[in-house]
Parts: C-alpha cells; structure tokens; sequence
C-alpha cells in the first residue's frame, strides 16, 4: 500500500504528523501508543456519513491497542445552529469524565470536523485527533481552510487547537458526501497552485484518479497539497 506522511511544524508550537494512506486508520491505535498517549479512554466524534462507515473499523483499532471508546454522532448541521451544537458537545465531553489526556478522534467532513475542532479550542485539554472522513476535510488538517494565508490571519491560527495526529485513510475519504466532493477537488487545484510546476502538471493528468480514490494517485497529492499548506502557515505565523 502507498504511504507517506508530512510532518508539521510550526514555530512556537508542538510538532506533528500527518500519516497518510490506506491502512493508517487502522494503525490509529497503534501509532497513539507510539506517540506516547498512554490513556485508556477516547471520544471519537462522527458526522452521520461517518458514523455508519467509518466508526466501527475506527473503534475496533482503538479498542485493540487498549483503548475504552465512547463516540458521539453529530447530525448535519445546519449554521445558525453551530453554536447551540458546539456547546452541546463540550457539554457531552464533561458528563464523560474523561480525563485530560484521553484523545478526542474527530472522524467528519467539513462541517462536523470544522465545529468539533473549535469547540474543543475552547476547552484546550484533551489532545485532539483528526481522521477525515472527506477530502475537503483532509485538506484542512494543517489547521486552516484558507489556500492563501497572510499574516492577517497569524492571530486566528495561533488560537486554534493544534491536533497532537492526523491519519488520512483513503477508505475514510471515500466516504464523503457529494456536496463536498467537489470542494475537496477544487481546494486541491488551488492548493497545487503554490507547488511547483512538474506536480500541477501532474494534478492536471491524475485529477481524475483522484477523485476516484486511487491510493497511489491520493498519497501523491494530498502529501504535496498538505506539504505547501504547511508551509505557507509557518511562513505567516513568523511574520
């Protein structure tokens, strides 16, 4: 199986990975063991798409490495109730009593992986895990969804919860919602824009695998795509 990883830094804050390929969410809880998480209870947070797909192989990998799993499934949401829902998640977190270094595993799209990473800023406990369950969403675990970023935003991104891992399954991918299929490739064209010339090549020929999942085709870009979104934040953070 094709694999990659990128690994994140950023200055002034922890450094992380980002594993990509398939497989890697069925490493999870393998990879949390041998970076140190030593807990023995989790929160997975799940969108509807991913709730019936993805949680269950998600849960058998924690539970196999140790791991008490409690999940919540969010229903989709609608945007004048985000923050009513955000509440309502840091409210379930604290009935759990989880302790405070107990990972919380977002498995969404955009919008359910996007409202439960901020909700739990607010909180800044519990080191937070990003398993993306749209390509959108995958897109946007280096913590932002700007393609473009200028120190204007080097405030919003210094307050927003770092994830302490990343694991980008292309199974997990495949279950995207249409609506945002189309958002993940165009955030991918844009993203290539800031690479270099032989990879938007590449993109231009190979967008096709891409949307249709193809391993190889999959790790290729979003290492590249994630690699210069990394980067272009680092280079905002320092100004």
């Amino acid at each position: 199986m094709a694999k990659s990883r990128v690994i994140v830094e950023f200055p002034d804050r922890a450094t992380y990975t980002v594993r990509i390929g398939g497989g890697v969410a069925a490493q999870l809880g393998a990879d949390l063991r041998a970076a140190g998480v030593t807990a023995d209870r989790c929160l997975v947070v799940c969108d509807a798409e991913a709730a019936s797909r993805c949680l269950p192989p998600l849960k058998e990998s924690l539970a196999a490495s140790g791991f008490r799993v409690n999940d919540i499934a969010v229903p989709a949401i609608e945007p004048a109730d985000a923050w009513a829902c955000a509440g309502e998640l840091l409210g379930a977190l604290s009935q759990m009593n989880l302790p405070q270094d107990a990972p919380v595993i977002v498995c969404a799209g955009v919008e359910v992986a996007e409202l439960a990473a901020f909700a739990f800023s607010l909180q800044q406990a519990h080191p937070l895990v990003l398993v993306p369950a749209s390509l959108a969403a995958a897109l946007r675990v280096t913590g932002v969804d700007a393609v473009e970023v200028d120190a204007g935003f080097a405030s919003a991104l210094r307050a927003k919860l770092q994830p302490a891992f990343a694991a980008l399954d292309g199974a997990f991918l495949a279950c995207e919602h249409e609506s945002e299929a189309d958002m993940g490739l165009y955030e991918l064209e844009q993203a290539a824009a800031s690479c270099d010339a032989e990879f938007q090549g590449w993109l231009s020929e190979n967008l096709g695998d891409v949307a249709a999942y193809d391993e190889e085709a999959l790790v290729l870009a979003l290492t590249q795509a994630l690699a210069a979104r990394a980067d272009a934040i680092g280079q905002a953070l320092c100004n």
